[in-house]
């Protein structure tokens, strides 16, 4: 056979491996012949042309032409300087056409005893790089398996090999790639970065590399920059590349590359559907990876809060209007570069407040809440950033010291507090927001009187419908109450539930403090411990959604998902119907009277707790009946069966229960019908004969 014969076999048909047989033979006898090894290189390149033939392809694996190729690569590679580049290149285009759609032929390369080693030492050598490129990339899109042998033979050393060059990304005649390649050099390092393999492979250092080159301005291509920045982002996802960025202070230029993101690219670029959503992923993908860096424990030890140039940038971010500048001097190009910057900034610095100290010092010192709450207040923001400002507040809020600060009435927390809560009564906002100012709001109230007391101030601001539909005055209570019964999210819901809860041991302890001089005044507020009982149990039906009070909390005794809420739910009941925690008989006249609106509320919205602490419906004294559902069958044959599970009320749920109905039984005597109050005397008398001894008090 010779070259002639081989075109015309390579023409025709059938396409098969007993077709290819006597080309193996030739090829073979090519290579071993010396006086005929000029026409080798030759005879490859009409075999790599044939492989582009997708038909040609798997008869060129199953005849064994493919192994013997792949093995002349390998001794080529081996002869290093010596190596005849023009059988590697063809070699190589033979290896790379066969592979393409074919995962017989990547398994066949990726089982080879020297792997895929000579593909990816090709990729290094300037001479072979334009075409090992593109053979990688095709053996290993969407393979695992050549994936995998790929990382094994030295991909990460090969790949970074190049990434480290400074002429990668050059234009024009200065590029050693072109535009086509580097984009496949950026996609073949994307499907390798998805293994853990390939990222231990790397020496953490190689995160630098590629920050660099994010920034460098030879890059214009939105498609390369997409891929590197998403390889750097899954980079970032690994402990040992966040604490390199850390320990180098490289930190600064990942902050870079997020400024830079908004302003690389030109607007036409920008307006186009695909680029901006593109954009807009890795954007929020950046941030990420900065709360990663941020939240890794060797942060807080390389940027100390009192003395990083990194933090007062931050800080400086978290300040931004939308008639500021940039660290360069230039303004801000959009509303969407402030919005990333700050959403960035609070994330960044919320990482940082993880200790009292740091949260301390935040507030007292930075004083950083008011800028936070000036956030969380503004109409227009983009939610995401008064998500991550309410979640920066929230750790800030923790250390009772910064309640008291964070919730003082002139830094305007309890109006942007409003706003939120109205704008997720009119659906204005995403469910993630109202849960999440519900929850600060809930961490202000906790343990702080000042705050607790801030709820029963009459609000700023209110729906249009309310002033026309009834003359009752709007407190923020009234907002936050009217929060919950529009929102269908049992979160928000809950932690709602849980911040009436708080405000009703709040007042309840501050009573406690008090109780020889019930006129005292809280200074925020100018409103009495009686004034705020009043507006607490609204006898008088003076205030919008008030009455909801004792159906919210017991809500939370009628679930059955979370035992600790349900406790809460028993105890604060517990605290209303003690009037908020009452003496008793031995107080004025005119506090007994006050006291009685709490178990007046309570009674009031008895169905909403009375068949859990009753025991009715079939559940144990004491009890409530809980309906689960068990599958009964093997296979496709089970069954779906309700079954019952009792649970009992047990230690301070058991006691709390108690003093709800004592306390209900005994401040309604004058009040209730006869046939109520044999239902709570015998509900007492059930009680008593089955729990202890310890007398009738509240157990927290």
């Amino acid at each position: 056979m010779d070259i002639t014969q081989l075109k015309q076999l390579l023409s025709s048909l059938p396409k098969s491996t007993d077709t290819l047989l006597p080309v193996k033979e030739y090829l073979i006898s090519l290579q071993t012949t010396s006086d005929k090894s000029n026409e080798f290189p030759n005879a490859l390149g009409k075999c790599a042309d044939a492989s582009r033939d997708e038909d040609w392809r798997v008869p060129i694996g199953d005849s064994g032409i493919l192994e013997f190729v792949a093995n002349v690569l390998d001794e080529e590679t081996g002869r290093g300087e010596e190596a005849r580049v023009e059988v590697q290149i063809q070699a190589l285009r033979l290896c790379g056409n066969a592979c393409a759609e074919k995962d017989v032929n990547r398994a066949r390369m990726a089982s080879r005893e020297n792997g895929l080693r000579s593909l990816v030492q090709a990729i290094t050598n300037d001479k072979l790089l334009k075409f090992g490129i593109p053979v990688l990339y095709n053996i290993c899109l969407d393979y695992e398996d050549t994936q995998k042998q790929a990382i094994k033979d030295g991909a990460g050393r090969a790949l970074f090999t190049l990434f480290k060059r400074g002429d990668v990304l050059d234009d024009g005649d200065e590029s050693i790639l072109g535009v086509a390649l580097v984009e496949h050099l950026m996609m073949i390092t994307e499907f390798l970065v998805q293994h853990d393999e390939f990222k231990d492979s790397l020496d953490p250092s190689s995160i630098s590399v590629l920050l660099k080159l994010a920034l460098s301005p030879n890059l214009t291509e939105l498609e390369i920059y997409a891929y590197l920045l998403h390889i750097i982002n899954s980079l970032l996802s690994h402990e040992s590349f966040q604490t390199h960025l850390i320990t180098t202070s490289t930190v600064e230029s990942l902050l870079d590359i997020l400024e830079d993101s908004y302003t690389r690219f030109s607007d036409d670029e920008e307006e186009a559907e695909t680029a901006r959503k593109m954009l807009t992923q890795l954007r929020k993908s950046l941030i990420i990876s900065l709360s990663d860096v941020s939240s890794n424990k060797h942060f807080t030890e390389k940027y100390p809060l009192d003395s990083s140039p990194l933090l007062r940038k931050l800080h400086a971010w978290l300040c931004l209007s939308s008639t500021s500048t940039l660290s360069g001097g230039e303004p801000i190009p959009n509303y969407l570069l402030q919005e990333a910057l700050q959403t960035s900034a609070c994330i960044m610095l919320g990482n940082v407040a993880t200790s009292d100290e740091a949260c301390l010092s935040l507030v007292k010192f930075y004083e950083i809440h008011i800028v936070l709450i000036r956030i969380i207040g503004q109409k227009d923001k983009d939610y995401g950033t008064v998500f991550s400002a309410v979640g920066m507040l929230r750790n800030l809020a923790l250390p009772p010291d910064n309640k008291v600060i964070v919730g003082k009435p002139e830094y305007g927390i309890w109006q942007a507090l409003e706003a939120r809560w109205l704008h997720g009564i009119e659906g204005r906002v995403e469910k993630q927001v109202p849960y999440a100012v519900s929850g600060l709001g809930r961490l202000l109230v906790k343990g702080c009187k000042e705050n607790a007391v801030q709820l029963l101030e009459n609000a700023a601001s209110q729906l249009d419908r309310w002033e026309e539909e009834e003359k009752k005055t709007v407190t923020r209570l009234s907002i936050l109450l009217e929060l919950y019964a529009k929102s269908d999210e049992i979160p928000t819901k809950t932690e709602i539930a849980r911040t009436v809860c708080e405000l009703l041991r709040c007042v309840a302890g501050w009573k406690r403090q008090n109780a020889t001089t019930p006129t005292t005044v809280d200074k925020g507020t100018g409103l009495s411990i009686e004034d705020v009982q009043e507006r607490i149990f609204d006898s008088k039906g003076t205030f919008k959604n008030h009455e909801m009070i004792p159906q919210v909390v017991g809500a939370m005794i009628s679930q059955d998902k979370w035992l600790a809420i349900r406790s809460e739910g028993i105890f604060s009941l517990g605290l209303l119907a003690a009037g908020l925690g009452g003496s008793g008989g031995g107080g004025a006249a005119q506090g007994e009277e006050i006291e009685k609106g709490g178990a007046r509320l309570v009674w009031s919205e008895k169905r909403e707790w009375w068949p859990i602490v009753s025991g009715e419906e079939e559940a144990d004294i004491g009890g409530m009946l809980i309906w689960e559902v068990a599958e009964e069958g093997e296979g496709d044959k089970k069954e779906a069966k309700r079954m019952k599970k009792k649970v009992a009320l047990e230690g301070k749920d058991f006691a709390n229960a108690l003093v709800l109905v004592a306390e209900l039984r005994r401040r309604l005597d004058g009040e209730l019908e006869t046939q109520e109050k044999e239902q709570l005397d015998g509900l007492m008398r059930r009680f008593t004969s089955m729990g202890s001894q310890q007398g009738v008090r509240l157990v927290t």
